[in-house]
């Protein structure tokens, strides 16, 4: 049996609360977004007519040797790998021109040859159906023959076939490697020989220390760098995947298959403890000053793979960010032209959204290590978006695992959370996250402590099916026929947690989406429902509003600081919706700081009792058809005719309750009538008080198309004869301006939410 919201002390409830940032994305976001968009603009500047970026003739090379070697088409081919990954699309006639010219070129060198196939891979992946894919595929499996004919026996590339041995590097090498990789993505055959000739040259030649150096016979240096370390680790990453592709799948009888012993993973796990060692921004670690760049957009590569934040104490991408904003040239450039490619890239890929944290805890938390990797690029395909995923854990803020609206917890086993991780996974919901919880395998015993973590942590809420009817079925994408089982947890305001006690991580991990398309068009949707099919934010970008339209507003309430009681009615509907995001909390964050009003919300009003005369605002909300009794009702008539405030609400715009409030409301003898813009309260003018403009407001997907040509906000004035007692909304406004999303809301975006609530606040503490 389920306890009831009510049964919950409001101050336990409330201490659940943690207020997200207002801001909608920080001086760092825009910053990042101003300069790559300098950097492409100065990489478009640098074509020719002909369609090329280079400065070289590409029918005229300069003849080159082992020591000064030169790249024919090294240019163009870094920029088309940049636009590519900028999201320029083939259609743009200044695309079409650099495409038809550099597939034009014969190349026949490592770097350009491999730089080619992972731009060309990279348009064929974003561009599937387009016409122009079957001529860019032919071009990469060429490519692809090329390269494999120019390593080396013992596993390394030189820049050029026929080479000596003793002549290889690891930089010719990762570049190779990553073609491979690609070329495989882009769909092209790729034999597994290449891959298991480099795996034994990274493991024979990684250092004592974890790291790797340069390798080639008489240009090495006897220490590890990052420049180095990073892509070994990134290319050691792209074999494990290529040689070993289950990696803990098939599932057999609840159990993953045995893996991560190899040799690989050994070598991957020293090399970034060396990154984590020895990660700075600055320079080449751990001294040179030679190829920073480089070395960045490796460290990018191996964040992206990895899902790390950080790398040891280090937010590598922030800083990696910051380094290169002080670099950058008036004319968007970074000096050379390979300079600027490498930041772009690392500015470009590293920008994009979290998709879903995984959480990582004490225990086996990573059996299928690729899950999160390939549904993020799955729904990164889908949606012709570039998105990460990300590893975070329990002794991080909260604020930290809101990086991804999504928080996904894949067990095989019971695990031991500590009361303070407990504690942080109930706030991390009822501040607007949602969890994915999966038992690995279909193991039983994880499923059972799945099923008990959930009544320890939530216990207002039963689990229920998520049965066809659900809007996760259809919030993106349409699943028919099979779909995943799946159960789930609702607060009458949204679905915050999903239980999958069958498998999903085996055919996220395998890349099995032929065969399991429905498991991934869930991803897609799961994704859609947390965020109300919104975009997700980048980096930097903080959850909440963007107050910049009330930037220049400044509300006030004379007399120096004040109190607002607030105090919810109790009613025979589901008034307790919601509650458990504290949106009075939130908002008096808000108000107290920007107008001195301090909100505190006290005990709900039971059904019947006398409202206390101190109680400044009574809020009446609910989904469904509130039902107040004639002692309930007489109680509220009561308190309006003594100079009480009555707001009231349809949580989430519920249409039942919006209707059942103002038949009740008329019936009781009030009159509604709609406030114009001119009203004091959309205007902003509370007599005494000062609220914010909010004659144009903007809605949530659900709502604007309901409201074309209507800028204005709805709001209905409760009136006692000729004075206004209270205000009711239609609209979702409270859970609105807490910024958490709730799919299928009828409301308005959080910044307008909040500005509206500032006006019914101010207007309630000054005194009607």
């Amino acid at each position: 049996m389920k306890r009831p919201l009510a049964a919950i002390p409001l101050a336990a409830a409330l201490a659940f609360a943690l207020a997200a940032p207002l801001a909608a994305q920080s001086d760092l976001g825009r910053e990042i977004d101003t300069a790559i968009a300098a950097g492409v603009k100065h990489v478009w500047s640098t074509q020719r007519p002909g369609g090329l970026f280079s400065d070289l003739d590409p029918a005229n090379p300069p003849k080159d040797s082992v020591s000064n070697p030169v790249y024919p088409g090294d240019r163009s081919v870094m920029a088309l790998a940049v636009l590519a990954y900028a999201g320029e699309p083939l259609n743009k006639p200044e695309m079409k021109k650099a495409l038809k010219a550099l597939l034009e070129i014969e190349l026949e060198k490592t770097y350009t040859l491999s730089i080619r196939v992972i731009a060309l891979s990279k348009l064929v992946q974003d561009n599937r159906g387009h016409a122009a894919v079957p001529g860019l595929r032919a071009a990469i499996k060429r490519d692809i023959a090329k390269i494999i004919e120019i390593q080396h026996p013992h596993g390394g590339w030189h820049y050029v076939k026929g080479a000596a041995e003793k002549y290889w590097d690891f930089s010719n090498t990762q570049f190779a490697i990553l073609a491979l990789r690609d070329a495989v993505r882009a769909g092209i055959e790729v034999p597994r020989q290449p891959f298991e000739r480099a795996l034994r040259l990274y493991l024979e030649k990684q250092h004592g220390d974890g790291g790797w150096s340069y390798g080639r016979t008489g240009w090495d240096t006897d220490f590890s760098t990052g420049s180095m370390t990073a892509p070994a680790v990134a290319s050691l990453f792209i074999i494990r995947d290529v040689l070993d592709p289950g990696q803990g799948c098939p599932c057999r009888a609840g159990r993953s298959s045995g893996r991560r012993d190899s040799k690989a993973d050994k070598a991957i796990e020293r090399g970034l403890e060396w990154l984590g060692a020895n990660f700075t921004p600055n320079m080449n670690p751990p001294k040179w000053q030679h190829y920073v760049n480089y070395w960045l957009y490796a460290a990018e590569r191996v964040g992206q793979k990895t899902g790390l934040k950080y790398f040891g104490q280090h937010h590598w991408y922030a800083e990696g960010a910051k380094r290169l904003l002080r670099k950058q040239s008036g004319n968007g450039s970074w000096g050379g032209f390979s300079n600027t490619a490498f930041a772009l890239l690392f500015l470009i890929k590293g920008r994009g959204p979290v998709l879903l944290n995984k959480l990582k805890y004490d225990g086996p938390w990573d059996l299928h290590p690729n899950d999160a990797v390939h549904l993020a690029e799955f729904v990164g395909r889908i949606k012709e978006q570039h998105f990460n995923w990300q590893v975070v854990h329990l002794g991080v803020p909260v604020e930290e695992i809101h990086d991804a609206p999504i928080l996904y917890i894949t067990a095989e086993k019971a695990v031991e959370f500590s009361e303070e991780h407990k504690r942080k996974l109930r706030e991390f919901t009822d501040t607007g996250g949602t969890i994915l919880l999966e038992a690995s395998c279909s193991n039983r015993g994880a499923a059972a402590w799945i099923e008990k973590l959930c009544q320890e942590l939530w216990p207002e809420w039963e689990l229920k099916t998520i049965d066809r009817k659900h809007p996760l079925w259809h919030a993106d994408q349409d699943i028919t026929g099979r779909t995943p089982r799946l159960r789930g947890l609702s607060d009458g305001v949204r679905a915050f947690l999903f239980f999958a006690p069958m498998d999903v991580s085996c055919k996220w991990h395998t890349n099995a989406s032929a065969r399991s398309m429905a498991f991934f068009k869930m991803g897609i949707n799961l994704y859609a429902y947390a965020t109300d099919r919104a975009r997700i934010r980048s980096r930097f970008a903080r959850r909440g509003g963007n107050r910049t339209k009330y930037a220049s507003q400044t509300p006030s309430l004379p007399g120096g600081k004040r109190t607002l009681s607030v105090a919810r009615l109790q009613h025979g509907g589901a008034w307790h919706v919601g509650r458990n995001y504290a949106p009075w909390k939130r908002l008096g964050e808000h108000t107290s700081g920007a107008a001195g009003l301090a909100i505190t919300e006290r005990e709900p009003l039971a059904a019947g009792d006398a409202i206390p005369a101190e109680v400044g605002l009574t809020y009446l909300a609910g989904r469904g058809k509130p039902a107040l009794t004639d002692k309930t009702l007489a109680a509220l008539k009561a308190y309006l005719a003594g100079g009480g405030f009555l707001f009231s609400e349809a949580v989430l715009g519920d249409k039942a309750f919006d209707a059942s409030a103002r038949e009740m409301l008329q019936a009781a003898g009030y009159k509604l009538k709609v406030l114009d813009t001119a009203s004091p309260l959309l205007a902003g003018r509370l007599g005494a008080a000062t609220g914010y403009d909010v004659t144009r407001v903007r809605t949530t997907p659900a709502l604007t198309p309901e409201r074309i040509g209507k800028p204005e906000p709805l709001l209905l004035g409760i009136y006692s004869g000729e004075t206004l007692v209270g205000v009711h909304s239609p609209y979702d406004i409270m859970y609105a301006q807490t910024g958490c999303k709730a799919f299928g809301s009828r409301g308005y975006e959080a910044d307008d939410a909040r500005a509206l609530a500032t006006n019914v606040a101010l207007l309630a503490a000054a005194g009607r």
